[in-house]
């Protein structure tokens, strides 16, 4: 789906849950995605849904910057998906993804890691070098790949390792992976349970508000009048609080 197609985008993240949503409309459907780190499956979690049967259809791809200091390699087949590589220390590390589809049907993808395009950067002997990955273009598919066609509703399911929980960080993810029960509700309530167990050890309220402003309405005016209403340092401070506990 192009971005020039999409209309009534919305995003939403709750803090005392740990839970984003976000939402569009394509075509007069709805779709929505629901996004959580879960501390307890020890997992990254994504659920894709439409607000018609079928509609679900896309690909999920693994990839990793142009880093001089960092080989990489991946496979793919129906449903999994998965990266390793070393890092310059020596330190492996590894990324796999497991797709539960319903309705529809999962298909294939890119099988050999395919590197993003573009010239590999110099490395920096003379000291530390950090890389970003450049704007998002149109650009050729790049990475290893699994596709889903016309699912009502997709979870992705991702694991990450290094050489601490394994030397074979690969097989690590993908046992993570498989010994997760594939349920969103049950995930998400383990998940929420986990999360306001720290969250809910602290709250800040600087006086009472007779508004419910957004966050981006409370920058909006702390940019306007170059003062941060109280309402806007109590979203800060639980903002820090949340990016601590994820």
């Amino acid at each position: 789906i192009k971005s020039a197609e999409v209309t009534d985008y919305r995003r939403s993240l709750s803090l005392d849950s740990g839970l984003l949503e976000m939402g569009f409309s394509h075509s007069g459907i709805e779709y929505k995605r629901q996004y959580f780190c879960s501390w307890p499956a020890g997992i990254f979690v994504i659920r894709l849904g439409a607000g018609q049967a079928g509609r679900v259809s896309g690909e999920i791809a693994l990839s990793r910057i142009l880093d001089p200091d960092c080989d990489v390699t991946g496979n793919s087949g129906i449903g999994e998906v998965t990266i390793k590589g070393n890092f310059e220390e020596g330190v492996p590390f590894a990324v796999a993804a497991r797709v539960i589809n319903r309705g529809g049907r999962l298909t294939g993808g890119r099988t050999e890691y395919v590197p993003p395009p573009g010239e590999i950067p110099q490395k920096d002997i003379n000291g530390l070098q950090f890389i970003f990955a450049e704007k998002e273009t149109d650009e050729p598919p790049c990475g290893v790949s699994t596709s889903f066609d016309c699912a009502d509703e997709v979870l992705v399911l991702v694991s990450i390792a290094t050489g601490d929980e394994s030397a074979d960080p690969a097989g690590w993810c993908r046992e993570r992976l498989a010994s997760v029960e594939p349920s969103f509700d049950s995930l998400l309530s383990d998940h929420e349970a986990d999360h306001r167990r720290l969250f809910d050890r602290v709250s800040l309220q600087l006086g009472k508000h007779s508004s419910d402003l957004p966050a981006e309405a409370l920058v909006a005016d702390a940019v306007d009048t170059g003062k941060a209403s109280p309402e806007l340092t109590e979203k800060l401070f639980d903002f820090g609080r949340y990016l601590a506990i994820v």
